[in-house]
C-alpha cells in the first residue's frame, strides 16, 4: 500500500513533537528534585530569554509577511543592546538608552532596507553583511570606549537598567507575580505586540495590503499599494522591535554590554517564525517552548553539581531549534514572494 506524502510529512511532524516534549517532560521530572526556589529561578529565566525572542520574533514576522527576508536579526539585536547600554551611561536615564537602542536598529535596518527594497540586492547577502557589519562595529565601539573608560578610571561600561513596574495587587502572585507581573517595561510591550501584530495582520487594511505584499506583489501594486514602500516600512518596524529585544539584553535583564552577548538568539528568531508559520501566535508558542527549554538547562547548570549533563542542558534551547526547523520541513507556509525582489519593471 503506498501512503500518502502528506501522511508520511505529518507522521513526521508529531513525532518530532513527541520527541521535543518527551525531552522538556525528563527535564522537568529532573528539575522537581531541586530546591524549593526553583519554580521562580525557572520562570525568571524563562521570561529572561523569552521577551527578546518574541520582540524579535513578532517583527521579523512582520517583515517577512511583507516578502522581505531580513536574516541580520541577530545584528540589529546587537546594535540595539549597544546602543541602549552606552546611551543610558551617557545620559543617566535608561528611557534615553531604550530610544537610542530602537534608533541605532532603525538606523541600521534602513539601510539594509534601502538596499534591497529599492536597490534589489540579494536580502541574504544584505543579511549576511549586517551582521558581521554589526558585530565589527560594536566591538570595535566597544573596546573604543572601554579604553577611554580605563583611562578616566572607571572600571566597566555599564548603563542604567530599567525599572520595575510590579501590577498592584497582582504582582506578590506565586511564581507569577515575581516574574511576569513586576516586570519591566520591555515584558510587558513583549507580551501585547504579540496580539496586537496578530490583529493587525488579520482585521486592518494595512495589514491586508502587506500580506498581499508578500503573496503577490503584482496584484497589490496593480491595486494601487505601493509595493516598495510597504515593504521598507515593514523592514524598519521589524528592526525597531529587533532592537528592542537588544535593549532588553543589555539594560532590561543585566546593566552592561559585552561582545556577541545576543548569542545567536537573533537566529532562534527567524527559526520561531518558521516553527509559527509565519503567525504572531505561532511565535509565541515557539518562544514559550524555547524560553522554558533555556529555563531548564540554566536552573540545573546553576546547582553546580558538574556533571556533564548539565552542561549538555545549556545547549539545549538550540537543539529544540534544530528539532522546530525539521517538524516544519515540508509544511512551507511562507509568503509565495519571500525574499524575491521587486523592482519598477516587475509591474508590467
Amino acid at each position: 500500500m503506498v501512503v500518502p506524502r502528506r501522511c508520511l510529512g505529518a507522521a513526521r511532524e508529531v513525532g518530532s513533537i513527541n520527541i521535543t516534549l518527551g525531552l522538556l517532560t525528563s527535564c522537568f521530572l529532573w528539575a522537581l528534585a531541586l530546591p524549593d526556589a526553583w519554580p521562580v529561578t525557572l520562570a525568571s529565566a524563562a521570561v529572561a530569554f523569552a521577551a527578546p525572542l518574541l520582540l524579535a520574533g513578532v517583527g521579523e514576522c512582520v517583515t517577512e509577511r511583507a516578502g522581505v527576508l531580513n536574516i541580520g536579526v541577530e545584528g540589529l539585536m546587537l546594535v540595539g543592546a549597544f546602543a541602549s547600554v552606552l546611551a543610558s551611561y551617557a545620559s543617566g536615564s535608561p528611557w534615553i538608552g531604550l530610544l537610542a537602542g530602537a534608533a541605532a536598529a532603525v538606523a541600521l535596518g534602513a539601510l539594509f532596507g534601502w538596499t534591497v527594497v529599492y536597490r534589489g540586492g540579494s536580502q541574504v547577502v544584505a543579511g549576511t553583511a549586517l551582521n558581521i557589519v554589526a558585530l565589527g562595529l560594536t566591538g570595535a565601539a566597544y573596546y573604543t570606549v572601554t579604553q577611554r573608560l580605563a583611562a578616566a578610571g572607571a572600571t566597566r561600561l555599564a548603563g542604567v537598567k530599567l525599572p520595575d513596574w510590579p501590577v498592584p495587587l497582582l504582582s506578590h502572585t506565586p511564581v507569577v507575580g515575581p516574574t511576569l507581573l513586576s516586570a519591566n517595561v520591555l515584558v510587558y510591550l513583549a507580551a501585547a505586540v504579540v496580539p496586537a501584530c496578530a490583529l493587525f495582520l488579520a482585521r486592518t487594511r494595512l495589514g491586508l495590503q502587506l500580506r498581499a505584499v508578500g503573496e503577490h506583489p503584482q496584484a497589490a501594486e496593480a491595486a494601487g499599494v505601493d509595493v516598495r514602500r510597504l515593504r521598507f516600512g515593514a523592514t524598519l518596524a521589524g528592526a525597531a522591535l529587533a532592537g528592542l529585544g537588544g535593549v532588553f539584553l543589555a539594560i532590561g535583564h543585566v546593566v552592561t554590554f559585552g561582545e556577541n552577548m545576543v548569542a545567536g538568539k537573533g537566529f532562534i528568531a527567524l527559526a520561531l517564525v518558521i516553527f509559527g508559520r509565519w503567525s504572531p501566535w505561532g511565535v509565541l508558542a515557539g518562544a514559550a517552548l524555547f524560553s522554558l527549554a533555556w529555563g531548564f538547562g540554566t536552573v540545573l547548570s546553576s546547582q553546580g553539581r558538574g556533571r556533564p549533563e548539565e552542561v549538555l542542558l545549556l545547549a539545549l534551547p538550540y537543539l529544540v531549534t534544530l528539532a522546530a526547523l525539521v517538524v516544519r520541513t515540508g509544511r512551507n507556509a511562507a509568503p509565495a514572494a519571500l525574499a524575491q525582489p521587486y523592482g519598477a519593471g516587475d509591474a508590467a
